[in-house]
């Protein structure tokens, strides 16, 4: 079995001229009537010949021909298609015609899944492939050169130590605040640490204020009927230890309104936002 290689002008109109390239055509050389035999090569090799109605005028040839010429009638054909063109397609102009082969995208072979991006939870795992390749005169695209899936990291371990919520001790009592009559002292404590898994929770805001009453100058007659609220605490320290966070203060009723005297009022706690400084980035 041999192979050629041919070019093969198939027309030309309008100016434009449709030339074929034919690439890697096997063609027998075996010899005999009917050109078949084993798939194997002859020895020794032999020539390449046109093959006309006179070879191997035979009834039983691969090629019969009756009629008056030298070659033998079609026994195939080939349609072409106009894939492409590129620039100018004018009269006079002659079009580029789309050279070679199209050929598919070619990957290489996806490489082994990455670690876990988690030691503890759920994760994410990668993995990927690069291009060898390019597609060529419109072959198929390249796939997708990555991929993800969940994961979940089991290396979670548990403090042999149960950690508690830590807090500060009590701050010192602050001085009677009030308007009239009676006020309160106020004392306060902040978070140090707040509990591990398994650890004693820390307290909620309220156990972190407590507050005494106080006696202050008595109120005018006519205020004796109005409500009596005990001024603001002090700020509770910040919530966090760096960036931003809040701090509270509260204040107490200590007698309600009576008759046509001020009402009490409907705030008793307030909050606002505090910065600390900024984190390290190991935090």
């Amino acid at each position: 079995m041999n192979r050629f290689k041919n070019t093969f002008a198939l027309g030309k109109k309008d100016g434009y001229k449709c030339i074929v390239l034919f690439t890697d055509i096997p063609v027998g050389t075996d010899d005999g009537i009917t050109f078949i035999s084993a798939n194997r090569k002859s020895k020794p090799q032999q020539p390449i010949r046109n093959i006309t109605r006179y070879t191997h005028q035979h009834s039983q040839g691969s090629f019969p021909n009756t009629e008056e010429s030298d070659n033998i009638r079609p026994f195939g054909q080939v349609k072409l298609r106009l894939m492409h063109t590129s620039g100018s397609c004018q009269k006079r102009k002659q079009p580029h015609f789309l050279r070679g082969e199209r050929t598919p995208c070619q990957v290489s072979r996806w490489s082994s899944w990455t670690r876990c991006s988690v030691t503890c939870g759920q994760g994410q795992q990668t993995r990927g492939r690069a291009v060898i390749q390019p597609p060529t005169n419109g072959g198929i695209p390249c796939g997708n050169l990555s991929e993800h899936k969940p994961c979940i990291g089991s290396n979670c371990t548990v403090p042999s130590v149960k950690e508690n919520c830590k807090v500060s001790a009590w701050s010192g009592w602050s001085e009677c605040r009030g308007t009239c009559s009676r006020g309160g002292r106020f004392r306060t404590r902040r978070i140090l640490q707040k509990a591990g898994p398994g650890g004693k929770p820390c307290p909620d805001f309220n156990s972190l204020i407590k507050w005494r009453r106080c006696r202050l100058p008595k109120c005018p007659a006519d205020k004796s009927n109005d409500c009596i609220v005990t001024g603001w605490s002090p700020w509770t320290s910040c919530s966090k230890k760096c960036n931003r966070g809040k701090k509270f203060r509260v204040r107490k009723i200590i007698k309600s309104e009576k008759k046509d005297g001020v009402s009490c009022p409907t705030k008793l706690k307030d909050r606002t936002r505090c910065r600390m400084q900024p984190c390290p980035t190991s935090w």
